[in-house]
């Protein structure tokens, strides 16, 4: 998938992954479903990033990076909904994203080493807790309320960048392919529909 740098395939790809993300919904949940599934998906992050230090040594295998890209993916699939609660146009958030971050993580320093080994910096997993604590703050700071979390999460366009932002350098980091991470979700999508 290396030969999709093409921005108009790149644009198609994201239109293409927000109709299926709105389709592959089973019910029409409040916003605080979506946001507590994100949480629940960066735990799966994190516990994946667990599992590369304690089982794999620091070395990436074929199955934690599938895994990675699975439940990353997740991440994408639940602030994909969130941003549809809000009416909030996450096809071009992640085109904006993906063409002026691209280019700065490509030149990032963290590549495998001659044994393999990933360098980890914990400062970017950290920075997934972090940058996703905007949800729970907009929960609590509108007492529960749907239409006022929905109103106030309007405004945090700065956050939402963030968290994607966050998302797409831990992808650089593991020199796994964002949007081989978004057809990866495409391909789960159908398959769910199908079911």
């Amino acid at each position: 998938m290396n030969n999709i740098q093409n921005t108009t395939n790149k644009t198609k790809i994201f239109e293409e992954y927000i109709i299926l993300q709105k389709k592959s919904e089973k019910k029409n949940f409040n916003i605080q479903y979506y946001i507590l599934g994100l949480f629940g998906e960066i735990g799966e992050v994190l516990n994946e990033l667990k599992k590369f230090e304690r089982d794999d040594n620091y070395i990436l295998t074929k199955k934690r990076g599938n895994n990675l890209i699975s439940e990353l993916g997740d991440c994408i699939w639940y602030i994909s909904a969130i941003c549809n609660k809000i009416d909030y146009n996450i096809s071009n958030l992640l085109n904006e994203i993906y063409e002026t971050s691209y280019n700065v993580y490509n030149d990032l320093s963290y590549k495998y080493s001659q044994s393999n080994k990933v360098d980890i910096p914990y400062k970017n997993f950290n920075n997934l807790i972090i940058n996703s604590h905007f949800l729970s703050e907009t929960i609590n700071n509108n007492n529960n309320n749907e239409d006022n979390i929905i109103y106030n999460l309007k405004k945090k366009n700065k956050e939402f960048k963030k968290l994607i932002n966050t998302i797409l350098l831990i992808c650089k980091i593991f020199n796994l392919n964002f949007v081989d991470l978004i057809i990866d979700n495409i391909s789960k999508i159908t398959k769910n529909i199908g079911d």
